[in-house]
């Protein structure tokens, strides 16, 4: 699957807000937050809306997605909170901590973290629950593969 511009704003897009690290010009800064997408068509005109710092009104610039210097600074599954976990469980009353069925031994929040990783059906909630806490899961557009798998995205 190529990986176009367009596939790249749509999966940023779902990421406004998180921490962006830049190589500029070989020096790696992780001093940006995501703040917003643009652009038109699929062309080289398509860019990532920066700000440096956490000041609200803090230094915005905008960076082209064609450049390839911005990736997206994102927490493995694997490192999923036990309250995190406890929080999806609940969206999806999957009911792991409350008594569900699990062979003894098993570690609710294994399960949980299985099921996001192998895409068992969940609902948007989850998912954006799950994004909005900066975990890096698989996007359909990237053919299953999550964002660090495609170059998009580093761990912490």
């Amino acid at each position: 699957m190529e990986l176009t511009n367009d596939i790249k704003i749509k999966i940023f897009a779902q990421y406004l807000g998180q921490a962006i690290e830049l190589d500029n010009s070989g020096s790696r800064v992780r001093n940006r937050k995501l703040i917003g997408v643009g652009g038109i068509d699929d062309g080289d005109f398509q860019y990532l809306r920066l700000r440096m710092g956490e000041a609200p009104k803090g230094l915005v610039h905008n960076q082209f997605v064609s450049n390839n210097t911005c990736k997206l600074v994102l927490k493995p599954l694997s490192s999923l909170l036990d309250e995190d976990a406890i929080e999806v469980d609940k969206m999806e009353a999957w009911n792991l901590y409350t008594g569900g069925v699990l062979s003894e031994g098993t570690d609710p929040k294994d399960v949980v973290i299985y099921k996001l990783k192998n895409r068992f059906e969940y609902n948007f909630i989850t998912a954006q629950f799950i994004l909005s806490k900066g975990y890096d899961l698989p996007q359909y557009l990237l053919g299953n593969k999550t964002l660090q798998e495609s170059g998009l995205a580093i761990y912490e």
